[in-house]
């Protein structure tokens, strides 16, 4: 397999578009190499090796889209206490 194909393969794996069998062809992969490794290379080597490829392992997903549901959480949190402190000090000059 060439480096363009590996690295497009790669892409989908971890966009999730990949279909099964090419899913299972990474996993297959991944788990050969990493058995190899760990008995030929450094701890150093391992570390640094593993550290790359989990990278290219998706992170969290939408992390601007959770940035603005905790701002939007934490307005409407807001306008609660502040509607809640109205009506509280409101019936408080009715009497």
């Amino acid at each position: 397999m060439e480096k363009k194909e590996l690295s497009d393969l790669l892409d989908r794996y971890v966009n999730g578009t990949a279909t099964e069998q090419e899913k299972a062809w990474v996993e297959d992969w991944y788990n050969s190499y990493h058995l190899k490794a760990t008995g030929k290379l450094s701890h150093e080597e391992i570390e640094r090796i593993t550290n790359d490829m989990e990278s290219h392992l998706p992170g969290p997903a939408n992390s601007d889209y959770q940035k603005w549901l905790r701002i939007a959480a934490l307005i409407a949190g807001a306008l609660i206490a502040l509607t809640i402190f109205y009506f509280i000090h409101s019936a408080n000059y009715r009497f």
